[in-house]
This record gives structure tokens, C-alpha cells and sequence, in this order.
């Protein structure tokens, strides 16, 4: 938990800027904008840690595939700590911009355990986002996820269609700075499910999904792809392999 509070520290304390989004207005406004911003994440940071821990704390013991499970059942509330509880388990540190440090998947399902991981952020955003005093620790978390330039990228600007009017609500309750507004909006929840089926590598080009490495984490290349669009994961298997299925439907 305390390397939880000090990344956060260092984050929006030691830097000025951990969005790169283009500033708005003239100087004068852009240090007004900078100084509110620092503002709510003093509020915030005053409030998130004790939030966090208490949602966790309250999320049943289960394993990884159970508390994903619980992510689209039950209230709200209940929703949020599993979200928190994901969150807390397999981003390292509690940390969603070290995203890229997960690997491996759930088995016997061979779920990606990023992907796992990217429902439990997104559900924890719009659970919290309709929390008394939960807004704070949403905002930090979507300023997390984006002090990653690629989890910037892949899900705060192209976010699933669902999720681009909560960053947006997020983003603007607690003053980010900056555009939070979508580039285009990329697939629905769940991000996550079994690998089915293969596909060739040329089509999963050709549709841009996304390819996924041997541990199943988002790469530029690798033995499985991931199609945003129809949500579903595939395994790559070229025509002139031997053992080529024809799959992917």
C-alpha cells in the first residue's frame, strides 16, 4: 500500500504533466488549470487510499476468474470492490499504467489476465463515478492509466463505446487537464474472454486487432490476436502451416 501512495506521489506531484494532451487558452489559464488540477489531487489523495483499502477489504475471497465474474452481476457497490480487488491483485502495485508488466492467462480458460485486469479498471471508473466521495479515486486511477503513453492510447482514447462517456464525466468532475474526449470508441465490455478458435495473421491485419504475446499481453506482435470489435481472442495459424484450422467466425 505504500508504494501504492508514493507512485502516486511521484505522478501528480513530481510531474507537471503526466497527460500529454495539448493545453487550451493562454498562459495565464493554463497555470489556473494547473493549479486546480493540483488542488483536487491533493483533496483526492486525502481521501483515494482509504476508499481503495475499504473496497478491497470488502471484496470475497476469490480467485482471479471469480472476482471477473462478479464484475457484471450484483449492485453497485459490490461491482466496485471487485473491481478494486482486480485492480489491487494484477496491475503491480495497484498500478494500471504498468499494464504492460502483466502476463500469463486464467486457466483452464485461457483468458489474458491484462484483459481481466483492464475490466476490473474500467468497471472500478463507472462504479465510482457514481460513489459519494469516489469520484477523487476515479480520477486518479484514469490519470494512472495514462501516465502509460500505449494504456493512453489503446484505452483512454479508444476506449470501449460504453466507457467513453465515463472518462469524459471523470475527467471533467475532477478538473483534468486537458481533451479526455475519444478518438473513436473500439468494442464494448467485457475487454476479456477464452481464447476460440484461429485465424491467419494477414486478416488479423487487415481487421486491425490487436496481437497479443505468448503471455497474452497487447504487443506489436505475437501468437494471438485480439478482435476489439466482435470481442474475441483468437490464435494466429498462417494457411501454409500443416495443422492450419480454418476458424475465427
Amino acid at each position: 500500500m505504500m508504494r501504492f501512495i508514493f507512485s502516486l506521489f511521484m505522478l501528480f506531484f513530481l510531474s507537471s504533466s503526466s497527460v500529454s494532451f495539448a493545453y487550451q487558452g493562454d498562459y495565464g489559464d493554463r497555470f489556473d488549470d494547473m493549479v486546480e488540477s493540483m488542488l483536487f489531487r491533493d483533496s483526492a489523495m486525502e481521501t483515494a487510499e482509504a476508499i481503495r483499502d475499504k473496497l478491497v477489504s470488502e471484496a470475497p475471497e476469490m480467485d482471479e476468474i471469480g472476482l471477473w465474474r462478479l464484475l457484471w452481476t450484483g449492485d453497485e457497490r459490490s461491482r466496485c470492490s471487485a473491481a478494486m480487488a482486480i485492480i489491487d491483485r494484477i496491475f503491480p502495485e495497484g498500478d494500471p499504467s504498468r499494464w504492460e508488466d502483466i502476463s500469463g492467462f486464467v486457466l483452464p480458460q485461457e483468458i489474458p489476465r491484462v484483459l481481466i485486469a483492464l475490466d476490473g479498471f474500467y468497471v472500478a471508473l463507472t462504479c465510482l463515478a457514481h460513489m459519494e466521495d469516489g469520484m477523487g479515486l476515479a480520477g486518479l486511477l484514469l490519470e494512472l492509466m495514462a501516465d502509460s503513453p500505449r494504456g493512453r492510447y489503446l484505452y483512454i482514447v479508444n476506449p470501449p463505446e460504453e466507457m467513453a462517456p465515463v472518462i469524459e464525466k471523470v475527467a471533467s468532475s475532477v478538473g483534468l487537464i486537458g481533451d479526455w474526449s475519444p478518438l473513436r470508441t473500439w468494442g464494448h465490455l467485457p475487454t476479456a474472454s477464452p481464447v476460440r478458435g484461429y485465424i491467419s495473421s494477414n486478416r488479423a491485419l487487415s481487421e486491425e486487432m490487436q496481437f497479443l504475446d505468448n503471455w497474452g499481453t497487447p504487443r506489436s506482435n505475437g501468437p494471438y490476436c485480439w478482435d476489439r470489435v466482435k470481442g474475441k481472442i483468437y490464435r494466429i495459424k498462417d494457411p501454409d502451416d500443416p495443422f492450419w484450422i480454418i476458424g475465427g467466425k
